[in-house]
C-alpha cells in the first residue's frame, strides 16, 4: 500500500509567503544610538534613540562576535555609538541585531 501525495502549487506559494513575512529581515544595518546598556558577558549593547517608530525612539539589542570585544569594551553608558549588523527582528519593540560591528 503506497502513500499518494498530492501537491497543490498555488496553496504551497501562499503558505510560503505568509511564512517568509514572518521571518526576520536578515539585511544588514546601520544604526546610531546612546548606549543604555552595556552586556560584556553577554556579548551585547543596548542602543536608546536609533530611530523612532510611532513617536517613540527606538531601542536596537546589538549583539557582537567573541572576534569585536575589545572594540565594545571602550564604549561607555552615555556614549554614542554606531553600530553595523544584520538584522534579526523585533521583538517587545526592540530591534535586534547580530554579528554586529562598530563603525568609525
Amino acid at each position: 500500500m503506497g502513500v499518494q501525495v498530492f501537491f497543490n502549487t498555488q496553496l504551497f506559494n501562499r503558505a510560503k509567503s505568509e511564512v517568509y513575512q514572518l521571518l526576520p529581515c536578515e539585511k544588514w544595518l546601520f544604526v546610531e544610538g546612546v548606549v543604555v546598556e552595556l552586556r560584556p558577558d553577554e556579548a551585547s549593547v543596548l542602543l536608546a534613540g536609533a530611530g523612532k517608530k510611532n513617536g517613540k525612539a527606538l531601542r536596537v539589542s546589538a549583539s557582537y562576535p567573541d572576534n569585536r570585544k575589545q572594540d565594545f569594551a571602550a564604549l561607555k553608558k552615555g556614549d554614542t555609538a554606531k553600530i553595523k549588523g544584520v538584522c534579526g527582528g523585533e521583538f517587545l519593540g526592540v530591534i535586534s541585531l547580530t554579528s554586529a560591528g562598530l563603525v568609525k
